[in-house]
This record gives C-alpha cells, sequence and structure tokens, in this order.
C-alpha cells in the first residue's frame, strides 16, 4: 500500500534538480551497506520500489518529467529531515563538504587473466557488507608485515588514505574479489572502496588490517555489452577521500544546498550557504545588497574584473583564479563599474517596458542549490536566462503589442508554469521577485538591435512554444572535452569528478532506474554513435568497436541543432502530446532566439546554440557596456562578457576546468 501512495506522489509536479541523479544513486547503494554506521530508513526501501513499481505501470512508454518531480523532493526532504534527527553521523566537521562523497579511481582489476581457481584463505563471517550489490566476509588478519600471503600475483596494488597498501585480486572461477589491507597509516583510521563495472557495483568499508572477500555479483540478465565491459574493461576500483561518517555528512550538507527547491521562497540561511559554495568552489564572490529604504533606483559601484585575455605560449586565455569584487580597486586591468537597481525582496522593480528591446537578456540566479550547482558546472555566475520579446497580446479587435519574457522552463514549487513559455513582463517580474530571484538586465547593442529580425524570432518562437523543457541536452553544451569540462573541488582544485566514475554510474543508473537515462542522457548518447534504442552500456560498446572511439568522448561530441528527441508538447487546447523536437535548455533556447533572428550573420547555420552555455552566451560580442541588476538581495556580475564574435562551430571545443575555467582563442 505504501509502495502505491508513494507511486502516485510521483505525478504531482515536474522535476527541476538533477540532484536527484547523484543521490538517489548514492543513498540506493548504501542502503545495502551494512557498514554505514546507521540504517537508512524505510523510505529508502520505498524508494527503490517506487521506481521499479512505476516502471512496470509505464510498461515502456516515454518517462516524461513530471514522474520525477514529487520524488526528487521527496528525497530533498527526508535526507535534511533524516540528517536533523541523526546527529551522530554529522559529527565529523568537513572543511569543504559539497560533493566531498564524489569517489576517485585507484586503478582497475582485470578480469581476463586472473586465475580460476579460490583464494587461499577461509573468510569467518566477521562484519561485512551483504546487499544486492554484492556480499563480503573478512578473513584472519594476516601475520606478514603486509598483509600479503597469496600464491597469485596481485592484479592491482593501490595506497588508501589510510592502508599504506592494499592489494586486490579478481578469481574467475569463483567470481570472487580477494582485499587484503596492510598497515594502516594510523589507529582507527578506514578506507572506503566502491567496485564497479556497468552491471554491477559493491562497497566495502576496509576497517582493519587483513583480508576481505568479495563474491562479485553475476546479473541473471546480464547484456553482451555488460559482459565485453566486464571483459575488456576489468572492475574499476573507487576510492573515496572521505570516511562512511563523512561521506553521509557530505550527502546531509550537500542537499542542504537544495533545500530552496522545495520552497516558493529562498531563506536567508539558505542564501548564504549557497553564496559561500560559490565563492569556495567556483571562485565567484557575491555580496549581499542593502535592502533597507524604499524602492529607488540607486547606483551601486560594484567593481568586477573583466576577464583578460593574456595569451600564454600555448595560445590559452589567462582568466582571474579568483574574482574580485569591491576588493579588487587596485588591480591595474580594467573595471567595470555596473549601475544596479537596488530592490527589497518582494518589491516592485523599477524599470519601464520600453526600454526593453527585443532580444534582450535577463541572466537570472536563484540561491537554491541547483542553480549554483550549473553555474559551478559552467564557469557562469547565472543558473537561468531568458530574453524578450514584444508580441502580439492576441486580445480585442486591435493588434497590440506586449512585452513577454521568453524562456525554457520548469514548473516548480517557485515557478508556476510549464515548457518553453512567454509570461508577460510584468507578472515575470512578480513571479520571479516572490522566488527569490537574482536578476540582471543586459540589453543588445545598437548594432545587434537593429539587426534582430523580430518576426523571425517570434515566428521561431511560436514553432518551439509548448515544448517541454530540454533534459536531453542538459549536459552537452557543458561538455565538450573528455577530460577538462568536469567540476574539481576545493581546496586544491586536484581532486574531480572523473569520466571514469560516470561512465559505470551512467550505464548503472540506465540498467536500475531507465526512466532517469531516458530523460537525461541515452537518446543523446545513441545519436552520437549514430543509433536509436541501445543501452548505456551498449552505447560504450558500440563507440569502441566500431567507431574506435573510448567511452569518454561520447558526450563530447557535438550536439546538433538539427537533432529531434522524443518529447511531448503542451496543446493550445489543452492537454499533452508526444512529438519529435527539440531539446533545449534555458541558454539553448536563449541562443536559439538570438539565431533565428540572424544576429549571427553568415555564420549562423554552422553554429549550434546546443553547444552553447550561459557562460558562453554573455561572452557574445552582441551587447552595450551597460546592465542593471532589477531584483534580488545579491550582487550579480559577468565575469566574462560581450567580447567573443560569432564565428562557426564556435564553442564545441571548450574546456572549463574551474575555479579558472580558461579557454583557448579558437574554441
Amino acid at each position: 500500500m505504501a509502495v502505491h501512495w508513494f507511486a502516485k506522489l510521483l505525478l504531482r509536479r515536474r522535476l527541476s534538480s538533477s540532484f536527484f541523479l547523484s543521490a538517489c544513486v548514492m543513498l540506493l547503494a548504501l542502503q545495502s551497506s551494512t557498514a554505514v554506521p546507521v540504517s537508512l530508513p524505510s523510505w529508502a526501501t520505498a524508494l527503490q520500489e517506487c521506481v521499479y513499481e512505476r516502471q512496470r505501470q509505464l510498461q515502456g512508454q516515454i518517462f516524461g518529467v513530471d514522474d520525477f518531480v514529487a520524488l526528487r523532493d521527496k528525497l530533498i526532504s527526508e535526507i535534511l529531515l533524516w540528517g536533523k534527527s541523526t546527529p551522530e553521523v554529522m559529527q565529523t566537521r568537513l572543511a569543504y563538504p559539497y560533493f566531498a562523497f564524489l569517489p576517485n579511481l585507484k586503478g582497475i582489476i582485470s578480469t581476463t587473466s586472473a586465475p580460476s581457481m579460490e583464494p587461499a584463505i577461509t573468510p569467518t563471517m566477521s562484519p561485512g557488507m551483504d546487499g544486492v550489490s554484492g556480499r563480503s566476509v573478512h578473513g584472519e588478519e594476516a601475520s606478514t608485515s603486509t598483509g600479503m600471503n597469496w600464491t597469485h600475483p596481485v592484479s592491482l596494488r593501490v595506497q588508501g588514505g589510510c592502508f599504506e597498501s592494499t592489494a586486490f585480486r579478481y578469481y574467475a572461477g569463483t567470481r570472487q574479489v580477494e582485499i587484503d589491507a596492510g598497515r594502516p597509516s594510523s589507529p582507527g583510521c578506514s578506507d572506503f572502496y566502491m567496485l564497479a563495472t556497468t552491471s554491477s557495483f559493491h562497497l566495502e568499508h576496509v576497517t582493519r588490517r587483513g583480508r576481505y572477500l568479495v563474491e562479485w555479483p553475476l546479473p541473471a540478465d546480464q547484456s553482451d555489452a555488460e559482459r565485453w565491459d566486464e571483459a575488456a574493461k576489468g572492475i574499476r576500483v573507487f576510492l573515496f577521500a572521505t570516511t562512511v561518517e563523512e561521506t553521509w555528512q557530505s550527502v546531509f550538507q550537500t542537499a542542504a544546498l537544495f533545500e530552496p527547491v522545495l520552497t516558493q521562497d529562498v531563506s536567508e540561511r539558505a542564501a548564504a550557504r549557497n553564496a559561500k559554495f560559490l565563492k569556495d568552489y567556483a571562485g565567484f564572490v557575491f555580496e549581499k545588497l542593502e535592502s533597507n529604504g524604499p524602492a529607488e533606483e540607486e547606483e551601486v559601484s560594484v567593481q568586477v574584473e573583466r576577464r583578460r585575455m593574456l595569451e600564454d605560449d600555448e595560445g590559452t586565455h589567462k582568466v582571474p583564479l579568483r574574482l574580485r569584487t569591491r576588493e579588487a580597486e587596485a588591480l591595474t586591468s580594467p573595471l567595470l563599474a555596473i549601475p544596479l537597481r537596488e530592490f527589497g525582496q518582494g518589491r516592485a522593480a523599477v524599470i519601464e517596458e520600453s526600454e526593453v528591446g527585443n532580444g534582450d537578456l535577463f541572466g537570472v540566479l536563484r540561491m537554491d542549490g541547483l542553480d549554483p550547482m550549473l553555474a559551478w558546472g559552467m564557469g557562469a555566475t547565472t543558473g537561468h536566462m531568458t530574453t524578450a520579446l514584444w508580441m502580439a497580446t492576441g486580445e480585442g479587435d486591435a493588434e497590440e503589442e506586449a512585452l513577454y519574457i521568453v524562456e525554457s522552463q520548469v514548473k516548480s514549487s517557485y515557478w508556476p508554469q510549464n515548457n518553453v513559455q512567454r509570461t508577460p513582463f510584468r507578472q515575470w517580474m512578480q513571479w520571479a521577485d516572490a522566488a527569490g530571484y537574482n536578476v540582471l538586465y543586459v540589453p543588445l547593442s545598437d548594432e545587434a538591435r537593429a539587426a534582430f529580425d523580430v518576426e523571425k524570432a517570434r515566428a521561431w518562437f511560436r514553432e518551439m512554444e509548448g515544448l517541454a523543457y530540454g533534459y536531453h541536452s542538459l549536459l552537452w553544451g557543458w561538455v565538450d572535452t573528455e577530460r577538462e569540462n568536469y567540476p574539481c573541488l576545493p581546496p586544491g582544485f586536484d581532486r574531480c569528478l572523473e569520466w571514469a566514475f560516470l561512465e559505470v554510474a551512467f550505464a548503472l543508473i540506465d540498467r536500475h532506474v531507465p526512466a532517469i537515462a531516458t530523460l537525461l542522457w541515452s537518446e543523446a548518447f545513441n545519436k552520437r554513435v549514430g543509433t536509436e534504442g541501445l543501452t548505456t552500456s551498449e552505447v560504450w560498446m558500440r563507440a569502441n568497436l566500431s567507431l574506435s572511439l573510448p567511452s569518454s568522448a561520447v558526450p563530447g561530441i557535438v550536439e546538433e541543432d538539427v537533432w529531434l528527441y522524443h518529447t511531448s508538447r503542451e496543446r493550445r487546447e489543452g492537454g499533452r502530446e508526444e512529438v519529435l523536437g527539440r531539446a533545449m535548455v534555458c541558454c539553448v533556447f536563449v541562443c536559439g532566439i538570438w539565431k533565428a533572428a540572424g544576429l549571427f550573420g553568415e555564420a549562423s547555420e554552422e553554429i549550434n546554440c546546443g553547444e552553447l552555455t550561459n557562460a558562453d552566451d554573455v561572452m557574445l560580442a552582441l551587447f552595450r557596456g551597460d546592465m542593471r541588476q532589477i531584483l534580488g538581495k545579491w550582487k550579480m556580475f559577468l565575469p566574462s562578457f560581450n567580447f567573443k564574435k560569432p564565428f562557426p562551430h564556435m564553442d564545441e571545443k571548450c574546456p572549463s576546468l574551474g575555479p579558472a575555467y580558461q579557454q583557448p582563442l579558437d574554441c
């Protein structure tokens, strides 16, 4: 009964946070681990059962965005509630807790050259791990100084954070992995490992010197592609940089970033938490706006260092490691004073509609976890973008025009409308104010306004209006390279999200919750390798065997604007219909308006808007030198602005490693 109730809960609202992806996988994995110091509550089991129940209900139908939003909300709220009621897992304090749970690849256990006999130990049923992912038992502590007494050579030896040497060995005949931990670096320390292929995974908490025996699972429905992965690529060994307790703390603290996703407004505490995240993780320093006094226009001198275009010997733009605000006044690089219009939360903004032209940009940052996470990944100071169009109202006999904000958006706890949409300007401003938006108004230059073909822009918008938000293309403007786009963690920024982890994570999610893969990447991956309907594991195999491409190269294949995805569209008469259509997130949609209006000139047909991010949009040399903040409590700025003229195939091969976010001249 509880499962059916939970399944019904899935249908209430739309997904607006990709946090669900990482958190869900982490929690579903950890629920099977007795190594976790506290047991998961019953909602975790209900979560997994509900996902499978919903899959059975759909019976292969296209899984829309509607199906996960309430599940996402439930997940975040339960993590937050459980964290508050379980103080023992919060005792360890991490200096940089957000996303610290991400593991890193330590090596690969070969499965093709492994011996077939059983390991020469007799395991005892010491506290270990039993679950759907795998099973482990612990043997007696080894008597040698290294803990090693194996007949066969090891397949992999790694140095963990605790144990100076840990060896791994795979036995093909019995499908067992033997782990031998050597001398610990300090008393009471431990190492937390994840072993994974595209079809199986296992978590092992190594707490003491000695041997551990893992019975490597063999799924009954293992596909040819999954068997190929295990044989060709082996078992990947990942090490968490955090202990089990610290991993849980990181999950809770990261979930807390996303707390405003559940609310209409953004609390002061949540906003401050997100501002600190952006400062520590992306180098973007946001200052608090004063909100006392009447809602008057006030010139606030915010000094923002322009991205300096200094070319080194390798032809790379050097950018500041940290963005500066008022503290940067002594710098010799050009500074841009941005006049801000300062408003308190929930008060009407002072901006004349007559000032706004077709195609003008509105950059948005909501301090809700989602926008800052996207900004961190892209190297942007916005998480959402919209643009303006003057369009016929459709009311009365006279063909009157009104100002609309047009965008690709998702209905959520703070936004009442779905899809590619248009909203009357004043209405949009009210909704944005109530939602806690920080909004920066960036007008097009006089030259761009003169070149803007409004009729073509309107026609293109009407063609796209009603299409669902483009989750299919969410990742692909961001990921252009094999290694230089994935975000890195402070303080040293030498530990980054790795493709090796994403490779198995994407495949495992596709195996266990294919609806998420359908929504976010499987169709896009298929287009990149010229196929339809392949699973993630099958895409990896095809890329390797048929195209001679490593799986890491697949996400960086150019997202072409002519590609159509299985999506849905809102009918004018009501209801939705399944269609083949464009998949556009906010920045792709804004770029599409500009492209349709002719702002890219002769390069238009050779620019793919699916490759542009929020940061890329504002780099385009299309704007006036001034900009104004019209809503919000946090001072907005653009770190890199208005310098790149459109050219064919731009932004298709750009690195974006933070916090410097360096780019070559020709990307």
